[in-house]
């Protein structure tokens, strides 16, 4: 009877179309027929006989019940309900499990062979809804699960939209993991796994091989680590073996993006269970390749991915995209405009808006909007405190992250700023706003959902003052240290951070700042803003010996640097110090004894170095040892090439396109208004075991006739000598930005234009 009622000669298509019209205007429809005898006999059964069908019976029943006509649907619906209270009343538990899963699995794959519609969707939860509320037994169950199969057929005819209709393989990945949550959600480990794999395919096709890896760990942690039997088992005999095979090839998806920190973790666990279970055996080779990740992630620089705010507006996209958020992880390097240009081929025929207000009048539009920017993601700062190494840091600032923040700029007249000094600098606010996202980012979709917005924080001229001088002290301080500690890195994005804020022509420098300081100004502050102007004038003091820092580390690399283009620095660096020192008194020098800023006294600090060293006198060299690049005295290699070789060797390093460390290291021609997330010190020289708290202040002073007699010396230029890597200065007491409470949280600004509102 099931085979009758659906075979294909009997399919007359849809209740509108005319062919339908035209053969049942001279003859019955049989499938009705045929399915109210199914019915009548199905009725006649008694209980006990009814039972012996359950469940294997359900799945032809169902597709005779997705036949695209009303009237067959109707007849067939009620024996559904009726199973389910047949096992129901008759099991020990009371309960319905089994027709509940084998429904669940028969919709699966029948909606996936193109079965049924929307019609049958509401027709299933009107009856069957109506006939769960009539029975007292069934009023709660019942209906739950009548809800729970509306939501399964919902997100399995649009996955089957996406897959069937224009298909977009970023849609495909986003509807397979909302069925996948929900087969998890209610326990069904199968068809879980079944699209865990789906999702796996999806990136490895688009080269997500970090999703990929992510997706993999969840098919691992649904298995122990035990002996049973495997199930999808990839040639594994037991859950154990597939448990591992899945870790390896996780760790190694990891290893191949660069991911290593996801690696370490997973052959880690492996460790503990050879451990735990004596299989030493296994052990040497696993730990030689953790020890080999543990270099990779302490000595090698990585690029970072970019994050966008993505945006979707309009009718034209699907329900589950309109008037929705997220946050995506770009390429690596991929800037807003490649991103933008990405995603607008995704979704052909979408408009772009040039804003960061918010959009969502636009949802009730018959078109397809798309709101995109560039955020910044937020990290816990205790990561900072923990660890100094940036190349360690550079995994908690961009992996693993939750927070968001993005701003834009305003332009305000009007203010009691601009009553002060009508200029730029005064005009200038920004407004800051923070969002949280489902899930942290990288997991196994590149995107996640934006589920909470802050409210907007308005940053006045005074605040953003502070956060500029805490962001360029940051960036200079760190650098200075990545040219300390990695040979081939080039000095000259260093030489122009320095000059830029040294010979300050165009944008003026912190000479703008200056209002901050006048009694006029004064008179106007609250509380909270005469502490802020308090955290500039430290900033702007503490700025004076990272520049002097930061000149030594400039003066290190002789062999790249111009001879002239370094002495009009450090001459510009004593005037500015000089005018610092005369508005906010006199600033200490944070060099050892015998360092110079000066390229003609290079050469002798390396020959007073060296005979320390013959000595044994810890006073420089126990300095000098950590922060040197590669031999174990603490000095670079010797040089064998020319300058103009190494002068060519740079040009062609900062050419290419990926470089070897990440964006927020390199921040020369980035956006001014940024700010770095924690206060960190000035300088740091904790790294290092020079005991510097036994040297006073007063013996590291460099006078200003020092200063003089120190510029005018002739250039010594020595060949074939090894350079002795500059000392880093000793961490500062660490200055608190002491603005309101709700504003602790905001730090890593957005590297992009300020959008027009």
């Amino acid at each position: 009877m099931v085979a009758f009622c659906t075979q294909k000669a009997l399919q007359l298509g849809s209740s509108i179309s005319e062919r339908r019209s035209r053969l049942l205007s001279c003859q019955p429809d049989l499938r009705r027929i045929a399915v109210a005898d199914l019915r009548s006999m199905w009725f006649r059964l008694s209980m006990a006989q009814k039972i012996l069908f359950v469940p294997s019976m359900i799945g032809s029943y169902l597709r005779v019940a997705l036949i695209d006509d009303d009237v067959v649907r109707e007849t067939i619906i009620p024996i559904f309900f009726d199973m389910l209270q047949c096992e129901f009343h008759l099991s020990p538990l009371r309960n319905f499990s089994k027709f509940a899963n084998e429904t669940i699995m028969q919709l699966d794959c029948l909606v996936d062979e193109d079965c049924g519609g929307q019609k049958f969707k509401e027709q299933l939860y009107n009856i069957m809804m109506d006939m769960s509320r009539s029975d007292t037994d069934l009023v709660v169950e019942g209906c739950k699960f009548v809800a729970l199969v509306d939501t399964l057929l919902q997100h399995l005819f649009e996955y089957r939209e996406v897959r069937t209709n224009g298909y977009c393989i970023e849609n495909g990945m986003d509807r397979t993991v909302e069925l996948l949550k929900f087969y998890k959600l209610i326990g069904h480990d199968d068809l879980y796994i079944n699209y865990v794999y789906k999702l796996y395919d999806l990136h490895m096709l688009s080269n997500n091989k970090i999703e990929a890896a992510f997706t993999l760990l969840k098919h691992a942690e649904t298995l122990s680590i035990t002996l049973l039997d495997a199930h999808l088992n990839r040639q594994c005999a037991t859950q154990r073996q597939l448990k591992e095979a899945l870790y390896n090839e996780a760790a190694n998806l990891f290893d191949e993006k660069e991911l290593w920190e996801e690696s370490i973790g997973i052959l880690k666990e492996l460790t503990f269970q050879y451990e735990k279970n004596y299989e030493y055996e296994k052990l040497p080779s696993l730990l030689q390749r953790l020890a080999e990740l543990y270099h990779k992630v302490s000595t090698q620089g990585r690029v970072a991915c970019t994050y966008f705010f993505v945006g979707f507006y309009g009718l034209n996209f699907p329900s589950y995209l309109n008037n929705r958020q997220f946050i995506y992880r770009g390429n690596e390097c991929e800037v807003n405009f490649y991103f933008r240009h990405r995603m607008l081929s995704t979704f052909p025929g979408a408009q772009l808006i040039n804003t960061m207000d918010e959009c969502s009048h636009l949802s009730k539009h018959d078109n397809k909007f798309l709101q995109i920017f560039p955020v910044k993601p937020l990290f816990e700062s205790c990561w900072e405190k923990k660890c100094s190494n940036r190349l360690i840091r550079w995994y908690f600032k961009n992996n693993r992250v939750q927070n968001f923040e993005f701003y834009k700029g305003e332009i305000r007249k009007g203010t009691k700023w601009t009553e002060l000094e009508d200029n730029e600098i005064m005009r200038s606010w920004v407004i800051r706003r923070s969002v949280s996202i489902e899930e942290q980012l990288p997991n196994i979709l590149r995107w996640s959902p934006i589920t909470n917005f802050s409210d907007p924080i308005e940053c006045s001229p005074l605040m953003e003052a502070v956060t500029t001088m805490r962001k360029n002290n940051e960036e200079m301080e760190e650098m200075a240290h990545v040219v300390l500690s990695t040979p081939l890195e080039s000095v000259v994005p260093l030489g122009g951070k320095i000059r830029g804020i040294v010979q300050a022509f165009v944008q003026g420098g912190i000479k703008n700042y200056k209002i901050f300081f006048s009694d006029r100004c004064g008179s106007i502050l609250t509380s909270e803003e005469h502490e802020l102007m308090h955290q500039l004038r430290t900033l702007i003091r503490n700025q004076v010996p990272i520049l002097e820092f930061c000149l030594y580390v400039h003066a290190s690399r002789d062999h790249q640097v111009n001879v002239q283009f370094h002495e009009s620095l450090v001459t510009s660096f004593y005037e500015y110090k000089a005018n610092i020192e005369k508005q906010f008194g006199k600033v200490a020098s944070q060099l050892p004894p015998g360092c110079s800023i000066h390229l003609s006294q290079q050469k002798g600090d390396e020959r007073r170095a060296s005979s320390f060293e013959i000595s044994s006198t810890p006073s420089v060299m126990s300095v000098f040892k950590r922060g040197g690049g590669g031999t174990k005295s603490g000095r670079t290699t010797t040089r064998k090439s020319s300058g103009l070789k190494s002068d060519l060797k740079s040009a062609f390093e900062n050419g290419i396109a990926k470089r070897i460390s990440s964006s927020s290291d390199r921040s020369f021609d980035c956006n001014s208004n940024e700010n770095s997330s924690t206060s960190r010190s000035t300088l740091d020289f904790t790294r290092f075991e020079h005991p510097l708290k036994s040297i006073s202040s007063s013996s590291l002073q460099i006078t200003e006739d020092d200063a003089t007699i120190k510029s005018v010396k002739p250039v010594e230029r020595l060949t074939d000598t090894q350079t002795v890597p500059p000392p880093l200065p000793p961490r500062r007491t660490k200055i608190s930005l002491l603005v309101p409470q709700h504003l602790n949280t905001l730090s890593f600004p957005v590297e992009t234009s300020h959008h027009n509102i």
